[in-house]
């Protein structure tokens, strides 16, 4: 319907559908963490959001097996951005470096094999915390340049320099060959 009343000339048509979509999600996400008696009140549902709730959601998951210490730091939350390299023995370490990391209330981007989060549940889970697809095969420099942007906008970001998980039965602590993205990145950050 075309109107002198907005600078696109026309009003609207068709938002009372999309109304109830943002409310649906919620109480999608709300269901979902009711077991945990948590709940979701704040919109959006920023990537730093959802990595507050995973935080506190494997804290509790993994309480009856692990034993978070947490030592130094002090400057940690006087630090709003940088590179945190951490080293990538199992799964379990990204989980463990995210209930660390929430201590200080840092909430980083991940770099994260491609194939993660291209499929599956994973990959909406990836998506939904902002990571940053990493392909080494093909582009390697788009996640660099992905990771670059994200420091620049003052949002840090967390890589495991070792790259896939690694296994050497010849060599069980070795993490495999090193990469230099993590180099790279914080040598651009300053």
């Amino acid at each position: 319907t075309p109107t002198t009343t907005s600078e696109l000339g026309a009003k609207g048509a068709g938002e009372a559908g999309t109304a109830g979509a943002p409310a649906a999600v919620m109480n999608a996400i709300n269901d979902a963490l009711k077991p945990f008696n948590a709940r979701v009140t704040a919109q959006p549902c920023t990537p730093e959001r959802v990595l507050a709730w995973l935080a506190r959601f494997f804290r509790v998951l993994s309480a009856p097996f692990v034993r978070y210490e947490v030592r130094g730091g002090r400057c940690a939350t006087e630090l709003k951005v940088g590179v945190i390299a951490a080293n990538h023995r199992s799964m379990f370490d990204v989980v463990a470096g995210l209930v660390c990391l929430h201590r200080f209330g840092h909430y980083p981007r991940l770099l994260i094999e491609r194939r993660y989060v291209e499929r599956g549940l994973l990959g909406h889970l990836s998506r939904g915390i902002g990571a940053i697809p990493v392909d080494r095969h093909s582009d390697a420099g788009q996640a660099l340049a992905a990771a670059w942007t994200a420091l620049g906008e003052g949002i840090p970001i967390l890589v495991m320099p070792e790259g896939s998980l690694h296994w050497d039965p010849e060599d069980p602590l070795s993490t495999g060959r090193p990469h230099t993205g993590v180099s790279r990145l914080a040598t651009r950050a300053g």
